[in-house]
């Protein structure tokens, strides 16, 4: 070999060495996990960021985000890759499951990690407003949610099985539940109907405000006939006293708060996920009343959709499948 060729080689041989060096030396990128959560402030994004903090501590090279969102645009942007994590009502996953309601022609698989807790949907009035029935709505104003949203489809769903559509309303308005009781103080609205655990801050906001409020009830014969249609709803009761002015038990629909993951999410993270959540179930008691009863044992009954394969592989080690 000459003087020049052995020159060469050397450089060749050094410059893959620095090269392999450098890549050695360099961490391997960080794993983003992006979670779904609801409107800024509200529960969803509370136990969001709160899971996300523990993942960020606890899994090493996972960068969770959280997002503003809801439960049919969170199914939505799991089903696209969009989202990892996202918290929506089992009563929406059964829909996607079935390509029915917001999901129409549109067949999707969900799959779930963890429930959390139940939430009612809570048609609400002022106390003096002389609505008392579902059908006294007619002419009426309303806020049935955001377009889209589980609330407003649930709304959309009941006005159906009265045989009614927003046609027999005088005005319907798509806004957040703040804004809706706003426009009820200033007597705009009639009516608005959060679907939220009990006591949902907002009615409460309208209660103390005023005389109180009544929450309608869906009584039995039609909570069947919403059945027929989607399964995943339950019985919801609202105690006595909830709100100032609800002199009585109220009953109502209600569908369980779950933790879903995208399908194809890697079964080993999903596990390690549920084991930061395992980890730190008393903290997510106390981060929240509505989750004061929490365990696992709950957290895998009324999921509207199959558990996914890594959140499966985790609690059949905890003995619960």
């Amino acid at each position: 070999m000459t003087f020049t060729r052995f020159t060469k080689s050397v450089r060749a041989f050094g410059a893959r060495f620095a090269l392999c060096t450098a890549l050695a030396a360099t961490p391997a990128a960080a794993q983003d996990v992006t979670i779904g959560g609801g409107s800024i402030g509200g529960t969803w994004s509370l136990v969001g960021n709160a899971i996300a903090e523990y993942i960020r501590k606890e899994i090493p090279g996972v960068q969770p985000t959280v997002l503003s969102g809801g439960g049919v645009k969170n199914l939505l942007g799991l089903s696209i890759d969009q989202l990892q994590l996202g918290f929506a009502y089992s009563s929406s996953a059964a829909e996607a499951i079935e390509g029915i309601g917001p999901f129409e022609g549109r067949k999707m698989e969900a799959t779930a990690i963890a429930g959390l807790y139940m939430a009612g949907w809570q048609l609400t009035v002022p106390k003096n407003s002389g609505i008392e029935t579902v059908e006294d709505l007619k002419g009426k104003n309303i806020a049935p949610g955001i377009k889209g949203f589980t609330g407003e489809v649930i709304a959309r769903m009941v006005l159906d099985v009265y045989d009614m559509s927003y046609d027999d309303l005088d005005r319907v308005e798509f806004i957040g539940y703040n804004d809706a009781v706003q426009l009820i103080k200033d007597g705009h609205l009639d009516a608005f109907m959060p679907i939220a655990a009990d006591p949902t801050a907002s009615i409460q906001d309208l209660a103390s405000s005023s005389s109180g409020v009544n929450i309608v009830p869906i009584p039995d014969d039609k909570l069947d006939a919403i059945r027929e249609i989607n399964p995943g709803y339950v019985r919801y009761t609202i105690e006595a006293g909830t709100y100032r002015g609800q002199d009585e038990d109220v009953g109502t629909l209600g569908t369980n708060t779950v933790i879903y993951a995208a399908p194809n999410l890697d079964p080993e993270l999903v596990e390690k996920i549920m084991e930061v959540i395992a980890n730190h179930i008393d903290d997510l008691r106390t981060l929240h009343p509505l989750l004061a009863d929490l365990t696992l044992a709950k957290a895998v009954e009324d999921l509207g959709a199959p558990l996914h394969p890594g959140a499966r592989a985790f609690y059949e080690k905890q003995g619960l499948q």
